[in-house]
C-alpha cells in the first residue's frame, strides 16, 4: 500500500510538471503589444501629397512646419518674389523652390521614427535573457519580427513617396516651362517689332 501510495505521489509530480511545461509553451505572455507605440507606425505624414497640392497651388504661403523652417533657413535671396513675375509665376516658382525644404523635412522625420522603432526592437531583444519560458521567448521573436517588417514596409512607401516627389519635381519644371514660353509670347505680343519703310 505505502508502494502504491508513492507511485501515486511520483504520478502526480509528473502530471504536474507536465500541467507547468503546457503552460510554459501555450497561452499569452503578453508580450504582443510589449514596447509598442502607434506613433511610430507611420513615417510619413499622413497629409504629404496635400501639402505637395497646396503648395503647388498656393506657394510658400501654404508651407508649414519643419519644410518651412528648412525653407527660410536656406533661402538665400527670395528670387520667386520678383515684380517681373505674375501672380502665377511667384506661385509656380516658389512651388518649385520649396521641394526640396519639404523632402528634407519628410526624410528627416522619417529617420527619426525609423530610430525609435530600432530603439523599440532594442528594448525587445533586451527582454529576451529576461524571460524564462519558451513562450514567452517565442512571442518576444515575433514581436520583433513584426516590428521589422514594418520597418520594411515603411521603407518601401517611403521610396514610393520619393518616386511621387520627383514626379512632382518634373510636373514644377514643366508648369516653369510653359510660364515661360506664355510670358514670352505675351512679351512678342506687347512690343511688336517695328516695320521698316
Amino acid at each position: 500500500m505505502i508502494e502504491y501510495a508513492n507511485q501515486l505521489a511520483e504520478l502526480r509530480a509528473q502530471v504536474e510538471q507536465m500541467e507547468n511545461m503546457f503552460n510554459a509553451m501555450s497561452g499569452n505572455k503578453g508580450f504582443g503589444t510589449t514596447q509598442y507605440d502607434t506613433k511610430y507606425r507611420e513615417y510619413l505624414p499622413k497629409d504629404w501629397q496635400e501639402a505637395y497640392d497646396a503648395v503647388r497651388s498656393g506657394g510658400v504661403g501654404e508651407l508649414s512646419g519643419d519644410a518651412k523652417a528648412i525653407y527660410n533657413s536656406v533661402k538665400k535671396f527670395d528670387v520667386c518674389n520678383s515684380d517681373a513675375l505674375s501672380g502665377e509665376e511667384k506661385i509656380a516658382c516658389q512651388a518649385s523652390a520649396i521641394q526640396a525644404a519639404m523632402r528634407k523635412a519628410n526624410a528627416k522625420a522619417a529617420f527619426a521614427k525609423a530610430h525609435d522603432r530600432l530603439e523599440q526592437i532594442e528594448a525587445l531583444m533586451r527582454k529576451i535573457p529576461e524571460t524564462e519560458d519558451v513562450k514567452g521567448i517565442a512571442e518576444l521573436q515575433a514581436r520583433i519580427a513584426i516590428e521589422q517588417a514594418a520597418i520594411d514596409n515603411e521603407m518601401t512607401r517611403f521610396k514610393m513617396y520619393e518616386q511621387v516627389a520627383q514626379a512632382e519635381e518634373a510636373i514644377l519644371q514643366q508648369q516653369q516651362h510653359e510660364l515661360t514660353v506664355k510670358s514670352n509670347r505675351l512679351e512678342e505680343l506687347e512690343s511688336p517689332t517695328p516695320i521698316e519703310w
